[in-house]
């Protein structure tokens, strides 16, 4: 999973410089567009995390923004993990970060996230590094009950059974491909439930043929499943240097590094392939994705002709993007409950100034216009 990028608290005088809110190519000069009133009165509340690790809770327009107290989970299908004077501001559906889960009083271990309705956490943490092999387990948040699921290199839990998805390495590389890396062209996604059962989707070398990558290419593969659990988004960041990449020439995106983007590959749950993206219109390498809450959109961060962008996959495997301002990284990202908005976090670092904002973007057919909101934290949940 991608790191949350460090907040860093601006003034307003510095946010509104931020985001760039033109189309590349329009030939006009950048604009910052007013918050009309039907974005000043979007719906819901964001839970968002500061730099210290508080939970903070905001209108969708960062007013009104205070900060909140873990609460403990309770039993039931649904774990309550903040609170705010007894009031629900946020129950987990998905990934966690790093301020909203219980403690160790149940998991023992910070979980990355949930499996089985949101009844189970998976630990460790996912995205451990794309060299490391760590073991993984499953835990009831009920009565802490710990389930081993063997060792992966990235694990996320499987939202409809007591299981999750695991990418795994190969005992044996094959000749010819790149050494020292967990993921490579031979190893495999696989879905492994509490009941022993395996069931492998996918390996590498089939995953690189869908996107039109060379086989030989080592590649680190991340795992993103929607909602629902219905389909599951591989994405393949690579790792090394390119083959044919003449002799002496020095070694390529080291792991962990994002130097342009990375393919993906959709697969349902028995591994069939629903659609792909190319590098070209792809995530940036080792960055994380979003999935709608209905599971038909996909938000995450990407490049252009122009530079930073956020982009957005539509259900016919469609990316529109939209341009941020060169300098700027994208963090965490919140869709509306709805579906129609997503909000991202956006850092801007020069060598005089560090500011963060959130950029916000209607879910349309040109993410047109895009705002920017002076706003502290990075966004972890857009909730009713």
């Amino acid at each position: 999973m991608a790191v949350p990028v460090a907040a860093v608290v601006a003034t307003a005088a510095l946010a509104g410089a931020l985001l760039v809110a033109t189309r590349p190519g329009s030939g006009r000069s950048p604009q910052e567009p007013p918050l009309p009133a039907s974005v000043r009165h979007l719906a819901g509340r964001i839970i968002a995390e500061a730099a210290d690790g508080t939970p903070l809770v905001s209108l969708p327009d960062a007013s009104h923004q205070s900060a909140v107290r873990p609460g403990p989970v309770t039993t039931g299908a649904r774990p309550v993990l903040v609170e705010r004077d007894g009031e629900v501001v946020w129950q987990a559906h998905g990934s966690l970060s790093g301020a909203f889960y219980p403690g160790a009083s149940t998991a023992g271990t910070r979980p990355d996230s949930l499996a089985d309705r949101a009844t189970a956490a998976i630990v460790p943490a996912a995205g451990a590094g794309p060299a490391t092999t760590t073991p993984v387990s499953l835990v009831s948040l009920s009565d802490g009950a710990r389930t081993s699921l063997g060792a992966a290199n990235d694990a996320v839990g499987d939202p409809r059974t007591r299981g999750a998805f695991v990418s795994v390495a190969a005992a044996v590389q094959p000749a010819g491909r790149s050494a020292g890396v967990d993921s490579l062209a031979d190893s495999e996604v696989a879905l492994r439930q509490s009941s022993g059962q395996t069931t492998v989707l996918a390996t590498a070398t089939q995953l690189d043929r869908d996107a039109g990558i060379d086989p030989r290419q080592a590649v680190n593969l991340t795992l993103y499943p929607d909602p629902d659990g219905g389909k599951i988004a591989v994405v393949l960041n690579p790792v090394g240097t390119a083959p044919g990449t003449p002799a002496g020439t020095p070694a390529g995106n080291p792991v962990g590094t994002s130097a342009g983007n990375a393919a993906m590959v959709v697969l349902d749950r028995r591994g069939h392939r629903l659609g792909s993206l190319s590098a070209s219109t792809g995530p940036a390498e080792y960055s994380a994705l979003y999935w709608s809450p209905n599971g038909e959109s996909v938000a995450f961060a990407s490049f252009n002709s122009v530079g930073s962008a956020l982009a957005v996959m539509s259900p016919d495997y469609r990316v529109v993007t939209q341009s941020v301002q060169p300098g700027t990284r994208l963090g965490h990202c919140a869709w509306s409950p709805d579906g129609a908005w997503v909000l991202c976090q956006a850092a801007f670092d020069s060598s005089t100034v560090s500011v963060v904002n959130w950029v916000l973007a209607r879910n349309d057919a040109g993410l047109d216009p895009v705002y920017s909101i002076p706003a502290s934290g990075d966004p972890v949940a857009w909730i009713p």
